[in-house]
């Protein structure tokens, strides 16, 4: 088992997602302007999902192959985002 992101996966674990249609397969990729495939933030572009969305699903399971591929390629972006947003809210109070 390797530890990710404070998360245990296993090192074979496949995070390039495929569709299967008849008999090829097609390999998806998930881009800043791809929309969210599913829960609260579905429909809306993956850079406009907030960043602390995006890690609690990555970081608890809940996202699918693609998503976390997507997730694991952004993740310093997503980690600076957090930082700043944390960053402007303390020089607010």
């Amino acid at each position: 088992m390797a530890q990710f992101m404070g998360t245990m996966f296993q090192e074979n674990l496949c995070i390039t997602a495929y569709i299967c249609t008849s008999t090829q397969y097609i390999r998806t990729m998930i881009t800043d302007n791809s929309s969210m495939p599913f829960g609260k933030y579905q429909g809306q572009k993956m850079a406009n999902v907030p960043p602390e969305y995006l890690l609690w699903i990555f970081e608890n399971n809940k996202c699918t192959p693609d998503v976390a591929k997507y997730i694991v390629e952004n993740m310093d972006v997503l980690k600076a985002e957090i930082n700043l947003k944390n960053k402007v809210k303390s020089e607010l109070k």
